[in-house]
């Protein structure tokens, strides 16, 4: 009895060191780069920490017994199975998940609480943009318990429109094509669907623009706004110089 006490009270102050050693870790003055490293790291360690008590105890309790190899082994062999599992659970879900599904970047995805639109597709896990602009990190384990609704990229496909200015030094068939250009070269627009472009102001120094293009979303509309103001400021910048 006073033998189980004693490690029963090692594991709780072992349980607190380990909270205090995982708070230390997430104060660590360090570059950003090891700060990732150190709190990605940290449950390994604490995993190989615990397995190191069990080890422990399990020799102390067993002593030269003929079942001291026999428990070491079994206990070695359930925390790789955990461990393989941590691991591995991911990657085998994301496997299964691409198989069914056709997943694409910019592709929108409702699965219960996740809805966004597919930022990045990794080995474990996906990124999904949510329309606020947060960026969530999701384990395909999650989401191959859950129903799936994928819509095809077509369908994510969102029409939007936005009026560039463009100085009359510029001949419209010039400033219809670059605006093409560069809502194609951007990596928010479809590439799929031409902008429509067309004319809808004319003074002695500028016309305005119309134009009707595709993206997944009201940010990345915003972006390829910007993008097409700044193109023809600079433009017009050049003409003044």
């Amino acid at each position: 009895m006073i033998v189980t006490l004693y490690y029963f009270a090692f594991a709780v102050a072992l349980f607190f060191m380990l909270r205090l050693a995982s708070r230390l870790a997430k104060t660590i003055l360090t570059s950003k780069k090891y700060h990732k490293v150190i709190l990605r790291g940290f449950p390994i360690f604490e995993l190989a920490v615990w397995g190191a008590f069990v080890l422990w105890v399990v020799n102390q309790a067993l002593g030269s017994s003929e079942y001291a190899t026999l428990a070491t082994a079994s206990v070695l062999i359930i925390f790789l199975l955990i461990i393989s599992w941590f691991f591995l659970r991911d990657f085998i879900a994301g496997i299964i998940l691409k198989t069914e599904f056709p997943f694409e970047v910019n592709q929108r995805i409702a699965a219960s609480n996740f809805d966004g639109s597919i930022k990045r597709l990794g080995y474990r896990s996906l990124e999904l943009e949510k329309d606020n602009g947060d960026i969530v990190k999701i384990p395909y384990s999650l989401i191959a318990s859950r129903s799936i609704h994928l819509q095809n990229m077509e369908d994510s496909l969102r029409g939007h429109e936005t009026l560039v200015k463009a100085s009359t030094k510029i001949p419209v068939q010039t400033a219809k094509d670059i605006i093409t250009k560069e809502v194609l070269l951007t990596p928010w627009a479809t590439t799929k669907q031409v902008p429509t472009i067309r004319v809808v102001e004319q003074t002695d120094q500028t016309n305005t623009y119309s134009v009707h293009f595709h993206s997944v979303s009201s940010k990345y509309a915003a972006s390829i706004s910007q993008h097409l103001k700044t193109v023809f400021d600079s433009k017009s910048d050049e003409d003044k110089s």
